[in-house]
């Protein structure tokens, strides 16, 4: 037909076909070139904008920059010049005598840190179990955050040696915690309940101090450690709680002088996190291991 005997909405009609097919030809050839596996090409950031990077679990990721490499002695010498110590009575060999700890003088100065901050234990008296004697270090503490089952002293016990930590400007007396159970059930050999709630009372300074809050499975809650760091915050002291990358699901909580630690991050490579933050991290690795091992189990069951 010719084109002076085509109606101008046909023509124009025309045109955007031919564009919008255009279009769909180009979409189609970047998608091909810049797909694998019939998976979706990731969408180009603007030009401003950071490329989006995979979330991983912090112990997978790199380190900010090279930490200090030396032998255990050497890096506990390292340690001791900005004031970080072994507690009175415990020695690197009674460390590296700890079937649960690595070699110590190969390990990254972040691994050292683990092993030096959390408790030595021996075999109890009937050998049936083995049990904390001691915690290492005076000013780190690392501690698996999957510890919280419903039983007696298990958050009193960590808020103590987390306050510890402040070196007697976080004194807390009376430290109890209370489970309590909604919709428990008890079937004898074993029991299940729809909540676990836990009220965590102590005497700071002495006014009466109380957190409530829903247990979430196993889990150690980080609103704990973000209490007792709101606390020394408002104490008057020069301390601050910290965290470094975790271990695992083992968190890594600190309390030092601000230039302390700085030189501490310094010397581990690693960049400084806010104390709860470090917890709600090591409990996203466990439970990252938790999923990938179901996974595997589903697997293999397929």
């Amino acid at each position: 037909m010719p084109l002076a005997l085509i109606s101008t909405p046909v023509l124009v009609g025309l045109i955007a076909a031919l564009v919008l097919g255009g279009l769909v030809a180009i979409f189609l050839l970047r998608s091909k070139g810049s797909t694998h596996g019939g998976t979706a090409a990731a969408p180009r950031p603007a030009s401003n904008a950071q490329p989006a990077t995979a979330k991983l679990p912090p112990s997978k990721a790199a380190p900010a920059r090279p930490g200090f490499n030396g032998s255990a002695a050497e890096k506990l010498a390292a340690l001791e010049q900005i004031g970080i110590s072994l507690n009175e009575g415990i020695t690197l060999e009674m460390v590296s005598a700890d079937s649960s700890y690595g070699q110590l003088d190969s390990d990254s100065m972040l691994t050292f840190l683990h092993s030096i901050s959390g408790e030595l234990y021996v075999d109890s008296e009937d050998d049936e179990f083995e049990e904390p004697v001691s915690s290492t270090c005076r000013s780190l503490y690392s501690f698996d955050t999957e510890c919280i089952d419903g039983n007696e002293g298990e958050y009193a016990d960590k808020v103590r040696e987390l306050a510890a930590l402040a070196q007697g400007d976080l004194l807390l007396e009376d430290v109890k915690e209370k489970f309590e159970y909604e919709g428990f059930r008890d079937y004898g050999n074993s029991f299940d309940y729809d909540k676990m709630l836990v009220t965590i009372t102590f005497v700071y300074k002495g006014q009466p101090q109380e957190l409530k809050f829903e247990q979430k499975d196993d889990w150690f809650d980080p609103r704990v450690m973000a209490m007792l760091d709101e606390l020394l915050k408002s104490s008057g002291s020069a301390r601050r709680f910290f965290g470094l990358p975790g271990d695992g699901q083992d968190a890594l909580i600190g309390c030092l002088l601000p230039e302390q630690i700085s030189k501490l991050a310094e010397l581990a490579g690693v960049e400084i996190l806010a104390p709860a933050d470090a917890v709600a991290a090591a409990i996203g690795e466990g439970q990252f291991a938790e999923e990938e091992m179901i996974r595997m189990i589903n697997k293999g069951e397929n």
